[in-house]
């Protein structure tokens, strides 16, 4: 380790230190006005996040982190998702790099506090963005933060408690407001590339974008800009990161990791007398009597996604006391995902898959196809099975498509009348998005073409028999909204501390969201499939009040309470109290107490319903009786102690296919938030802020677990199974012939479970999050700053439905660091600015709760993982950035990401622990006309 980087570790030590003495959280307050307000001399008032009420004084009861543009340039982020990933409060998001499996995938999620996509609300200019045209798991709704514009934000606001009482459901655990410029002149160019030095392959994107205004509000009366961005992110899969991924990998996580496979093209048949395989005449990688194949270039690491995202934005003044604006956004994402080619594994007559039909209320299950005795490539005269790749065309039909369009119009009015200021606006927004998917074969289609022998193995067959065998299935989604929005305020009277303020206000949408999948998976024609078939529309209707009120010059509170009716759900009334006591120049004593609430969401609340399933769950009527027939068989010949394995897993280790159905009956979740802190200013140089957090969730919406639905299937019904079949009849008259003793089935298999949206869960979590800033004049070397973000978990427990009570603490446990902090040094210059961040995040444990048994070190110990694998450590990474304008309208940045290459973290229990970590520097150059 060379000196610079020891320097880095230690500051962050140091900055830990900190934090860990003291008793409260911290939460930057500092919510900046525009430079159009800086360069203007009256005293004017700006527009605050989580406020109606327009101030002078920025300070507010509320904490308020604000990203500032110079910090957006600092963190080499090229796109707004990757703004908000450094939040220390940001945990458990959602991203589209990960979003191959997902229900919504090519979208990019927040979620604050732990508490889900569902409870961070996510304005633009202080208006609500659509959602996602797809929720995620079938049931959360979000804003794709993708799809926001990045080269036009001035700042970012992030308001870090409850704030229903302003902006209504969805602001459980803190809103995010993203502010681009008020507006802009002349026509700017901007790209930036970013590659990576430990592999060429990684961390490749590029963004171009343009930007054009004019006219000027102070001199013209009217300002017009548009704003259009190109981002490319390149695709890399396993293979072309083979060489980088450590050794762990293979020897705790996948031991044959990089090995080829048996499931090969043009395969491996098996002989029908002996079982063994050989394999098929034309393999040109034979390996020891097999033929092999080197999947890992069709398994991807990386997707590409290609995006286009617009905003054009307007306002005109048409007399001191009149303004109008305009703003349109629009955005085009695409994401291609890569799947591996389908394979037909070695063969049994035993169910391979199962899936649920909703229409006929039925499970169909599937079982290998044979090769037919006419194949050319089956040597053997009678059907048989062979291990095999799907590779026509290279396996180019299997992949998995994201696109979504996203648009938001507006248009309103604002200005005084008399005392009062007012401001209005109406508009449409919606969002469409599409999953197009190519890997499940048609069920009928794909077992008829090979045991028909149209098929051919190794050879070539026609698109339009692929297209036959392994069609696209789609999953569309698509919410609509039109609103309209009016508030007023105005002071009232004097108070000792200033004006005694109160503000009006009033909101009516009407929005509708469908989420339906492609006929072929509605009809369950496509293994191991699940559908969707979600529709709703609801108006809602808000009023809200706010009275702010500096009783002294040192005492001011704030007093907000809004009404929401969403659909059929009950009336949310939530209020807000928030205090503000300034005891002295350089310390603020602040604190808020105060509701919030998540009305249900179309998913949740519509008429329609999902199929799903899940797997490797224990059956309480079958389980005890397998094991005791297992145990008896396992002491039998080599079929009985395979036999001891299917009948173990029949009742040990089953797939449960399940519908679950929205439910018009739901009401909204409710929240109760407290939240303290203070804002410490001992010179003119530095500001600390810290602010505690406190926030109860109650009547969340979620199903039963299937554990406690079938633990009390005779009480709460919802299972559905069939009769004791010809094979659990034969493996007991076989067991019974090892010992006469053996048990005997009482219950047929599960067939199906049904499963409805309901308010049972609870959720608790508190922390303290810290912000620091600093900055001192240093003469001839400069302006240096160093600026500290921390957050501190202290509480998180959701609800354990085993003891009817919160869990443990799950602080530390799998997912849940204890501390996130980002420490940023800044030097800057004459045209020259600098910068250093550091990253860190505390170490966790593997399990995720005292139940999760595998990842505790006794699991651990028995999967022969060591103890030192049986956590993950802490991570410290550090970013560099340098910028420079000393060109005529010319702006260069450089930006080295994990400047000392440190490595990914050892995390054996996620599959994406395969993700290579490197080093990626990002160049950009803007130029003004």
């Amino acid at each position: 380790m060379n000196f610079q980087e020891k320097s880095c570790v230690r500051s962050v030590r140091i900055a830990l230190s900190m934090l860990a003495c003291s008793t409260f959280a911290v939460s930057a307050v500092h919510a900046q006005v525009t430079d159009e307000t800086k360069t203007d001399q009256k005293i004017q008032k700006v527009e605050i996040t989580g406020s109606n009420i327009k101030r002078i004084n920025s300070e507010t009861a509320s904490a308020v982190q604000v990203i500032s543009r110079d910090e957006i340039a600092r963190t080499g982020a090229t796109t707004v998702r990757e703004v908000l990933s450094t939040l220390t409060a940001n945990t458990g998001a959602l991203t589209d790099s990960g979003g191959s499996l997902s229900f919504a995938g090519g979208a990019s999620g927040v979620s604050l506090r732990n508490l889900g996509l569902g409870s961070t609300l996510v304005l633009l200019n202080g208006r609500r963005i659509s959602n996602y045209g797809l929720a995620d798991g079938y049931q959360a709704t979000f804003t794709n933060v993708d799809a926001i514009p990045f080269d036009i934000v001035d700042r970012y606001e992030i308001l870090l408690d409850g704030a229903s009482a302003i902006y209504g459901s969805d602001a459980v655990a803190g809103v995010i407001n993203i502010i681009t410029k008020k507006e802009f002149k002349g026509l700017t160019l901007q790209a930036t590339g970013q590659g990576s030095t430990t592999n060429k392959k990684m961390d490749r994107n590029e963004s171009v974008s343009a930007t054009y205004g004019f006219g000027d509000l102070n001199k013209d009366g009217y300002n017009a800009y548009a704003n259009v961005e190109l981002f490319r992110r390149n695709p890399y899969t396993v293979r072309d990161i083979f060489s980088n991924v450590d050794s762990w990998y293979r020897q705790y996580k996948d031991k044959g990791f990089g090995n080829t496979s048996g499931y090969s093209y043009p395969g491996n048949i098996q002989n029908p007398d002996t079982g063994g395989y050989s394999p098929v005449a034309g393999c040109t990688n034979v390996v020891s009597n097999s033929c092999r194949y080197d999947r890992l270039p069709r398994v991807e690491a990386m997707p590409d996604s290609d995006r286009v995202n617009v905003i054009s934005a307007g306002r005109m003044n048409f007399s001191e006391a009149l303004s109008g604006f305009f703003e349109i956004t629009y955005s085009k994402t695409k994401t291609n995902y890569m799947s591996p080619a389908f394979i037909l594994a070695s063969g049994a007559n035993d169910p391979f898959w199962s899936w649920f039909d909703s229409k006929n209320n039925k499970v169909i299950s599937y079982v290998e196809p044979q090769v037919p005795a006419s194949s050319s490539v089956n040597p053997y005269g009678v059907p048989t099975y062979i291990n095999y790749r799907f590779l026509d065309n290279n396996g180019s039909v299997f992949n998995k498509r994201a696109e979504a369009d996203q648009y938001r119009v507006l248009a309103g009015f604002e200005g005084t009348m008399g005392a009062w200021d007012w401001s209005s606006a109406a508009g449409v927004m919606g969002a469409k998005s599409t999953l197009n998917d190519r890997y499940w074969p048609h069920y009928a289609n794909f077992v008829n073409a090979i045991e028909s022998g149209e098929y051919k193995f190794g050879g070539v067959n026609s698109a339009e028999l692929l297209n036959r065998m392994f069609p696209n299935t789609t999953l569309t989604g698509e919410t609509k909204q039109a609103f309209a929005d009016v508030k007023a305020s105005r002071e009232l009277m004097a108070l000792g501390g200033g004006s005694l303020a109160i503000a009006f206000g009033a909101e009516a949408r009407h929005e509708s969201m469908s989420i339906k999948n492609s006929a072929n998976l509605l009809n369950a024609e496509i293994v191991n499939a699940t559908a969707a078939d979600i529709s709703g529309a609801r108006n809602i209707y808000a009023a809200f009040a706010e009275l702010n009120a500096p009783f002294t010059k040192e005492l001011e509170a704030n007093f907000a309470v809004r009404a929401d009716k969403a659909g059929s759900a009950d009336t949310s009334l939530v209020p807000k109290l928030g205090l503000r006591y300034q005891v002295n120049p350089a310390l603020i004593v602040r604190g808020t107490l105060g509701q919030g609430f998540r009305a249900p969401n179309l998913p949740e609340s519509s008429q329609g319903a999902v199929t799903g399933y899940y797997n490797s769950q224990r059956d309480p009527k079958r389980c005890d009786t397998a094991t005791a027939l297992a145990d008896v068989l396992s002491q039998g010949n080599a079929d009985d102690q395979n036999l001891a394995q299917r009948v173990y897993d029949s009742g040990c280790s089953v797939s449960v296919n399940a519908m679950i159905k929205g439910n018009p009956n739901l009401q909204p979740e409710k929240s109760n938030v407290r939240t303290m802190g203070l804002v410490f200013e001992p010179t003119k140089n530095i500001s600390v802020a810290l602010d505690y957090y406190h926030i109860e969730r109650r009547n969340e919406i979620g199903t039963k677990s299937i554990t406690d639905t079938l633990n009390q299937e005779d009480t709460l019904g919802g299972i559905t199974r069939g009769a004791i079949t010809a094979a659990d009849i034969a493996a007991v008259k076989r067991a019974r012939e090892l010992d006469p003793t053996a048990p005997s089935f009482t219950a047929g298999n599960i067939t199906g479970a049904s499963q409805q949206y309901v308010n049972l869960n609870k959720t608790r979590v508190s922390g303290v999050d810290v912000d620091l800033k600093s900055k001192w004049d240093w003469g001839s070397y400069g302006k240096f700053g160093v600026n500290l973000k921390s957050t501190y978990q202290l509480d998180v427990r959701g609800w354990d439905t085993t003891t009817n009570n919160y869990t443990e603490n799950l602080v530390g446990t799998y997912g849940r660091n204890r501390v996130a902090s980002v420490l940023e040094f800044t030097l800057s210059k004459g045209e020259f600015d600098t910068g250093l961040r550091i990253n860190h995040v505390s170490a966790t444990s593997l399990n995720t709760d005292k139940y999760d048994e595998s990842y505790t070190p006794e699991g651990c110990a028995a999967q022969k993982i060591p103890e030192s694998l049986c956590r993950i450590e802490a991570d410290t990474t550090a970013d560099f950035s340098l910028s420079y304008s000393g060109i005529k309208n010319t702006f260069l940045t450089l930006n080295v990401i994990n400047l000392f290459d440190r490595h990914s973290l050892i995390n054996v229990r996620s599959d994406s622990s395969l993700a290579v970590r490197g080093r990626a520097v990002k160049l950009g150059l803007q130029y003004k006309f």
